[in-house]
C-alpha cells in the first residue's frame, strides 16, 4: 500500500519548524511520499522566500498570505498533475481563478526573491517580540518565525486576553481547543514587513498592561 508522510513546513499555531531534511530523509528510507504544507513559509523562509519544502514530494501552499491574494497551488510531477486533474473532485468542480488575481499572483512571485530586506525585518520584529514577551513571563512555545503564540492557559484566559488586546487597538485571536490541546489555549500574534518596531513594543506594553488587569482581576 502506498505510504504518507504529511506535515507542515511552519505549524500554523505555534510558529516552530520543521525538521523537513530529516523527515525526507526518513520518507526516502520507509519509501514513502512526502507532502509539505508549506503556507507558512511560502515567501518569508528558505532561500528567496521559496519556502523549506526541499526534499518533498509534494507541496502545497496557498497565496493568501505572504503573496497577498487568495487561492491556492500544488508543487508535484507531472504524473501526479495529471492524476489531480482528472481524478481530484475539489478541483474539478471549482471554478478557476480570475485573470486578474493569477496577474497579481505572477508579479508577487516575480517579487519574491528581492525581498530579503523584508524578510528579515519580519524575523527581527518576530525575535523583539519574544523576547519582550519572555520578559513580561508570558511563554511563546517553541516560535522561531513571524508565528508567536502567547499561551495563556485556558480558554477563558486566553479569550480575556484577546479581548484586553483589542480594546487596545490590537487583533490578536484567540485560539482554544479543539485547534489547540487543552490548557494550551492561547492568543496568536503574526507580524508583517509592514510592522514597525513601535509597533511590537506598543503590543508589548498592552500584553503588559493586560496581564496587570487579569492578575488584578483574579485577586478581586
Amino acid at each position: 500500500r502506498p505510504k504518507f508522510i504529511l506535515t507542515e513546513s511552519v505549524f500554523s499555531m505555534d510558529g516552530d519548524v520543521a525538521p523537513i531534511s530529516e523527515i525526507a530523509a526518513l520518507a526516502r528510507e520507509h519509501d514513502a511520499m512526502l507532502v509539505v504544507d508549506d503556507a507558512h513559509a511560502t515567501g518569508i523562509l528558505g532561500e528567496g522566500g521559496r519556502g523549506l519544502s526541499d526534499g518533498a514530494d509534494l507541496v502545497v501552499g496557498t497565496f493568501s498570505k505572504a503573496l497577498g491574494s487568495f487561492g491556492a497551488y500544488v508543487a508535484c510531477s507531472e504524473t501526479m498533475r495529471d492524476y489531480l486533474v482528472n481524478r481530484c473532485g475539489a478541483f474539478i468542480y471549482s471554478t478557476a481563478l480570475p485573470p486578474q488575481v493569477l496577474g497579481a499572483i505572477d508579479a508577487a512571485l516575480d517579487l519574491l526573491p528581492s525581498l530579503d530586506a523584508e524578510r528579515d525585518r519580519v524575523a527581527a520584529l518576530s525575535a523583539r517580540f519574544r523576547r519582550d514577551a519572555h520578559g513580561l513571563g508570558f511563554d511563546t512555545g517553541g516560535s522561531s518565525t513571524q508565528i508567536v503564540p502567547v499561551v495563556a492557559g485556558t480558554a477563558d484566559a486566553a479569550l480575556r486576553l484577546s479581548q484586553s488586546l483589542r480594546e487596545a487597538g490590537f487583533w490578536a485571536t484567540a485560539i482554544r481547543p479543539p485547534t489547540v490541546p487543552q490548557g494550551t489555549s492561547r492568543v496568536r500574534c503574526v507580524f508583517t514587513a509592514a510592522h514597525r518596531p513601535r509597533d511590537v513594543d506598543r503590543l508589548a506594553d498592552a500584553f503588559r498592561a493586560s496581564a496587570v488587569r487579569m492578575a488584578k482581576a483574579a485577586s478581586d
